[in-house]
């Protein structure tokens, strides 16, 4: 999705990406990197499923830890709970987007509990609406830098 990498440190109540199955994680649960070595992310570790071998726990992208996520262009690092009875769950993330060089937005996956990308403008579009529909919906009032050197927290 996005045209360069993005580092992700996650330190969150929830980081939902795709199906809500496999793993049976539990509610509050903060993630990070920082007891991984440098590498690929094996599939079910902590409840992550990287969608691509090329997703890479490293420590020279970071930062306030010592190791983040690098998430390259159209891949997916999603973390799966099942038997959540949680009606609103708090995610936080600090990311450092690059910009997304499309010129259609991408296919929403309704299975996914969060989902946006930098648009060429530098804006923030998100997924917005209920799970089986929703529609994309970009802020134009909050643009970061488009070079991609900017942590953000959301």
């Amino acid at each position: 999705m996005f045209r360069k990498m993005f580092a992700a440190v996650l330190g969150m109540g929830l980081m939902a990406g795709a199906a809500w199955t496999a793993e049976n994680n539990s509610l509050p649960k903060e993630l990070d990197f920082e007891g991984y070595a440098d590498g690929s992310i094996t599939e079910g570790t902590d409840g992550w499923y990287p969608s691509a071998t090329n997703i890479v726990v490293q420590s020279s992208i970071k930062n306030k830890k010592t190791k983040a996520a690098a998430i390259p262009v159209d891949c997916i690092l999603s973390n799966r709970f099942t038997g959540i009875t949680n009606d609103n769950v708090w995610i936080h993330l600090d990311i450092r987007p690059s910009v997304y060089d499309g010129s259609n937005n991408p296919a929403i996956d309704t299975s996914s509990a969060i989902m946006f990308y930098v648009n060429s403008n530098g804006n923030f579009v998100m997924r917005d609406g209920p799970e089986d529909t929703g529609s994309w919906k970009t802020n134009e009032t909050f643009d970061i830098n488009k070079d991609g050197t900017d942590w953000l927290r959301i």
